[in-house]
């Protein structure tokens, strides 16, 4: 089984799929398994390269939402 670390990005992974529609394809999540961005920020933006969408271009509401997101199971484990 894998870490607490690796459980959680997971999770996030998959609430940012089901909830929010950025499903990654299994190498860019398996990117972000070994090799996570440590703050929430970060970690969107890659999700959201990944997806082949600008950041800087996304609605400040919908990007403050899905940083929300990231810090909630970030915060705990990395």
């Amino acid at each position: 089984m894998g870490s607490e670390p690796d459980r959680r990005i997971t999770a996030l992974l998959s609430e940012l799929c089901v909830t929010y529609g950025y499903c990654l394809p299994p190498d860019d999540q398996e990117a972000l398994l070994t090799d996570p961005p440590l703050e929430a920020d970060a970690f969107i933006d890659a999700v959201l390269r990944a997806e082949g969408r600008a950041p800087i271009l996304l609605d400040a509401d919908e990007l403050r939402e899905l940083v929300e997101v990231a810090r909630k199971w970030l915060s705990a484990s990395l």
